[in-house]
């Protein structure tokens, strides 16, 4: 019983400093794009092609919501922005399907983890 209880307190270790490397280096790779000069570029274009595409626009913005989300982005200024490129009821539209599914994602890749 000792040694199945040492095994199993020695893979949620392992697992719990995999989650914890992979957490810091996706940490970093944000950091640096955030800091790139490319990046505020880069993010106007991605608006704006949100913004003139009506249809599609939205969907994208649902799936970088989830991603962002999932990668520990604060979702407070991404809620706001999308207010503010598709108008009211349709950012509330977008949102309403987004968050959802950005919460079922970061559970199941917890679960996936075996943090849950």
């Amino acid at each position: 019983r000792a040694s199945a209880m040492t095994n199993c307190s020695e893979a949620s270790s392992r697992r719990c400093r995999t989650l914890s490397t992979i957490t810091l280096c996706l940490l970093v790779v944000v950091g640096l794009a955030f800091f790139s000069s490319d990046l505020s570029a880069c993010w106007s274009r991605c608006t704006s092609w949100m913004m003139s595409h009506k249809t599609a626009g939205p969907i994208v913005f649902v799936a970088l919501f989830v991603v962002l989300f999932v990668a520990l982005v604060p979702s407070t200024p991404v809620e706001l922005l999308a207010g503010y490129m598709f108008g009211c009821w349709i950012g509330w539209a977008a949102l309403v399907v987004a968050q959802p599914l950005a919460h079922s994602a970061a559970f199941l890749l917890a679960r996936r983890a075996g943090l849950l």
